[in-house]
This record gives structure tokens, sequence and C-alpha cells, in this order.
């Protein structure tokens, strides 16, 4: 729906040169540390990277970044790779143990989607990290919206960033 609806404002977007040009991009967020967890009890769920992890199913969200990357490192969708709507579902899927692996992009957003499901994610423990799709993540608008309607939210955030209310925010959550 962001993809093919013009207007709509998405909140923590990966920024990458194929999506440069796509969308209207707001303003830099939050930092993206991109760590595949598992659940802590699964003890034998014990990859430590990325070759390791291609034993294990992992899930990812339709069109997302880690999907994206995860396909072109040679997961393979039915095999070793589940795809689910939405971020949510996927970390269901990891308490329910229908899946083995899950990279998230930044702790602070798993922990929050985590509570929002009920489930605690003092449970999940990070097995590794995938340093090549660590890169900021931003408030962007979807595509075809038009440079008239993003000019305001750019100058708004700019005034965030610079009156430290970003800076202050940030520090809260992290």
């Amino acid at each position: 729906m962001a993809e093919t609806t013009p207007g709509l404002m998405i909140f923590c977007l990966a920024r990458t040169p194929q999506r440069e040009a796509q969308f209207g991009w707001i303003g830099e967020i939050a930092p993206n540390d991109v760590t595949v967890w598992r659940l802590a009890a699964r003890q034998e769920v014990n990859a430590r990277n990325l070759d390791q992890a291609r034993v294990w199913q992992l899930g990812a969200t339709a069109g997302d970044v880690k999907m994206q990357y995860l396909l072109q490192q040679g997961f393979v969708l039915g095999q070793n790779l589940q795809e689910s709507s939405d971020d949510l579902s996927n970390i269901r899927k990891l308490f329910a143990r229908r899946i083995d692996l899950l990279p998230f992009s930044n702790q602070a957003v798993l922990r929050y989607r985590s509570a929002q499901a009920g489930l605690d994610s003092h449970l999940l423990q990070p097995a590794f990290t995938l340093p090549g799709l660590s890169q900021p993540l931003y408030i962007a608008f979807s595509p075809g919206t038009p440079a008239t309607r993003l000019a305001p939210y750019q100058a708004s955030f700019r005034q965030l960033q610079k009156n430290g209310w970003l800076q202050q925010l940030t520090a809260r959550y992290h």
C-alpha cells in the first residue's frame, strides 16, 4: 500500500540507493542496527553468522530491505526464508517457534512491537548482526507524493533538529 498510494507517511524506512529516487525523504530518525534474534531458550539455534543461519528458518517482511538482502544472499522463500506481511507477524512467529531467527532493525522498536503483542522481548537474544544492512532509518513519504507536500514536513523536521527536540527524543529511547 505504501508503495502504491501517494501521500502516505512511512515511519522507519531504510534509505538505500534503490529507494533513493522512489520515496520522498523527510529526515533521519533512528539508527538501524540490524540484529538477527532468536528465542533465548532455543540453545540449539546456534547460528553466529548468515552462512550458519542457512539451516534455520528466517522470517522477513514482504518488500522490506532485510527480505531483499536475504534473497540476494541466496536464501529461498519457502525453504529457509518465510515471508510475512508485517513485523508483528514475524515477532509472533518467532515466539511461536514457526521461525527460528528474525532479522530486525532497531532493538527499541523490537521491544516496543513485542510489547504491543503482549510478548516479553527479554525472552529474545541476539544471535548475530548484519553490518551490511546497518544504516539509519528515515521518515519518508510514499512514491508519487508531490514535492510541494514534502516541503513543509522537511522544514518542520529541520526545525525539530535545530531546537534539539530530536536529540532529546533519541536519548530517551536509546
